[in-house]
């Protein structure tokens, strides 16, 4: 895996205001289902009752913002401050007490669907953290939060067999990326049997020989390009010889210099030939660009690295003026995309 450039300093550049942005996006009340977008939306009251999900693809509006609260009290705690990493981890206490993760841990056994497939596999990321974290252990919420990941384990299990057609949008519901996660998640915690399962699926569903284009125009809701999140997802389950003769066949000029995913994408509006910035799609374009470029020629490598690191420098600003219904899911890509590396 390749490493951040020495000029990209995240955690004394951005930790401390992604950790204030996720502060504001846990405590802001919002509706549970905007008429106006997905359900991508914060839960500001703490008891455990109120955590229960009241629409089918809400779960995971939560568990990505205390996946990366976690990743950064672990990681960058010097940049956060003193008071910063309290705020954080008292937000943390208080969206965990009264038993709520047991609460969802139930609400998953008797609505198996509740959260697929992004929620569940934030939610297993965040299990996942939480074994990694002393103060997760110290507070018992590692091992609370493994139940809940076994809860997913049981309902992802009795999924992936009856898996139809995998959704290939660039939206949350994209089944490349949500796999991709939970397969590292998986195997983070150890679960060789779903990890397995998961790969075979993912052989099955994704690892055929096909050809794609990357130059697909962004739609407003968009957090990934579809071709990238495939690819990213084979890359985990071949080795890695086969994978990148795999990879020449099904994106071809994935690195050329006329290669669409490595500019910075832009919503273009209208005839007025207005443009709006879509960060979420630049960080996760960033991560998967990092990820694969190892697997292609020299040149083709060293181009999208630059790519990388331009798309990362793009969008991780905007962050701190995003709207909390933004920045809820810009922050977790954001971590996910300077941790990774």
């Amino acid at each position: 895996m390749s490493t951040l450039p020495q000029h990209i300093q995240w955690r004394s550049r951005w930790a401390a205001c992604w950790g204030h942005s996720l502060l504001r996006a846990l405590a802001t009340p919002m509706p549970w289902a905007p008429s106006s977008g997905p359900s991508t939306v914060s839960r500001s009251s703490p008891d455990a009752g109120s955590l229960r999900p009241r629409t089918p693809d809400d779960w995971h509006s939560s568990a990505h913002m205390l996946w990366a609260a976690l990743v950064l009290l672990r990681t960058a705690p010097a940049e956060l401050g003193g008071q910063l990493c309290q705020a954080l981890t008292e937000a943390l206490r208080r969206r965990w007490r009264g038993g709520a993760i047991g609460v969802e841990a139930d609400h998953l056994r008797t609505e198996p669907g509740a959260g697929r497939p992004f929620g569940w596999a934030w939610t297993v990321m965040l299990a996942a953290e939480a074994r990694r974290h002393q103060i997760a252990a110290e507070q018992g919420w590692a091992t609370q939060l493994g139940e809940l990941a076994d809860a997913v384990r049981v309902n992802l299990l009795n999924a992936l067999p009856r898996m139809g057609s995998p959704v290939r949008l660039g939206t949350e519901q994209n089944t490349a990326f949500s796999m991709g996660l939970l397969l590292d998640a998986f195997w983070t915690l150890g679960d060789s049997r779903t990890a397995n399962a998961l790969s075979d699926r993912a052989r099955s569903l994704f690892g055929g020989q096909e050809r794609s284009s990357s130059a697909v125009d962004p739609g407003t809701a968009d957090i990934c390009s579809p071709a990238l999140a495939q690819a990213d997802l084979v890359r985990r389950v071949l080795p890695p010889s086969v994978f990148s003769q795999w990879l020449a066949g099904f994106l071809p000029r994935l690195g050329s210099p006329r290669d669409a995913t490595l500019q910075v994408p832009v919503l273009r509006r209208g005839a007025g030939g207005g443009t709006s910035p879509l960060p979420a799609l630049s960080l996760t374009r960033a991560l998967h660009l990092r990820r694969l470029a190892p697997h292609l020629q020299r040149a083709r490598t060293e181009l999208m690295i630059r790519s990388a690191d331009r798309l990362l420098e793009d969008s991780a600003p905007l962050i701190a003026t995003a709207p909390v219904t933004a920045a809820h899911l810009l922050v977790p890509l954001a971590v996910l995309t300077v941790t990774d590396c």
